[in-house]
């Protein structure tokens, strides 16, 4: 590569852009985990981070045909937004090797905003024949206008938009790479809630299947639907178990519904959640069982209380259970509008 000409790779790939060394176990193993709950995200970023890369440098190639036919080779282009693409392609293929494949999204969203000015300088040598920057300008307003809303949605707008609500003829390359950040900003914190939520339901799946292994294996030894007494202790340590396995019931049927804010993964790790989940879905189940034991609370008339209905008082006590999600959201909100103050 010559000096002051980072565009020329003498055929090989930009930096960063090269063949990576084979990860070793223990990050394979990491990737393979967190690929199970993310839809593949370590294979889809090395495809993109091996295809952009090819486009990166053809767009460098480009580069080099315009400026050689421009004026016969005069006009200089400053390509030191090259290295700096560069720079975090290297940055983001690191961070993939060590497992890290949320920092190198970010990484090579980056190198994907950067890359703008080499649209810029081709737009400029071909005495505007090309219109990139415009067209990217473009796309990033349709997909703000699908994807986005409230003040980002607004401050896009503002960047790319004239008066008449068109995209400007010739926006300014600095607005378009920041609405090209709002826009990618929205998107990494949209992913940030998906993986929240996936984490979250593989941990209460874990934890169903466990009690419910646990409920089998104690029928097949000492079955509740026939104790004798159900004030006797080997009966009451089914309560909680059953409440345990309603809450993480109930917690699959709803994780995927649930509203959860950006700030959520900041301030409560998934396990966390679940944990409280199940905790207070047993507590439910044994505050019930302690009513109806005790004769507080009345569901049968009089009648005498058997072992199924109190075991399925428990399941629907836990199975019922919001307080955690409803305790997560609230304090998640307070967050939120203390740290934008």
């Amino acid at each position: 590569m010559r000096d002051g000409d980072v565009s020329k790779t003498d055929g090989r790939l930009p930096e960063g852009c090269n063949p990576r060394e084979t990860p070793g176990i223990k990050t394979r193993v990491v990737n393979w985990w967190h690929d199970r709950g993310s839809s593949g995200a370590y294979d889809r970023l090395d495809g993109a981070l091996t295809a952009y890369c090819v486009e990166f440098g053809a767009l460098l190639d480009d580069l080099d045909r315009l400026e050689a036919a421009s004026d016969g080779g005069s006009t200089a282009v400053d390509r030191d937004f090259a290295a700096h693409v560069e720079a975090l392609l290297d940055q983001s293929s690191r961070n993939l090797q060590r497992g890290h494949v949320d920092q190198a999204w970010v990484c090579f969203h980056a190198a994907r905003r950067v890359d703008l000015y080499g649209y810029a300088a081709c737009d400029r040598l071909s005495d505007g024949e090309t219109t990139l920057v415009r067209e990217r300008a473009m796309e990033i307003n349709r997909e703000a206008t699908e994807r986005l809303s409230g003040w980002r949605a607004r401050a896009v707008s503002d960047l790319l938009l004239d008066r008449s609500g068109q995209v400007r003829r010739d926006p300014s390359i600095h607005a378009v790479m920041w609405a090209r950040r709002l826009v990618d900003e929205a998107n990494q914190a949209n992913h940030a809630k998906r993986r929240y939520l996936q984490r979250q339901l593989r941990y209460l799946l874990g934890f169903g299947i466990v009690a419910l292994t646990a409920f089998m294996s104690g029928v097949t030894r000492v079955n509740p639907f026939v104790s004798p007494d159900v004030t006797l202790p080997v009966f009451a340590l089914y309560i909680p178990l059953v409440g345990a396995l309603g809450a993480s019931l109930f917690g699959v049927r709803s994780a995927s519904k649930t509203a959860t804010s950006a700030n959520v993964p900041q301030n409560f790790t998934p396990l966390g959640v679940v944990l409280a989940r199940v905790f207070i879905g047993s507590l439910s189940a044994v505050a019930l069982y302690l009513g109806l034991t005790a004769g507080i609370i009345d569901v049968v008339d009089g009648g005498t209380l058997s072992p199924a209905l109190l075991l399925l008082v428990a399941f629907a006590a836990g199975y019922s259970e919001r307080l955690a999600p409803q305790a997560v959201e609230r304090v998640a909100g307070i967050t939120g509008r203390t740290e934008s103050t």
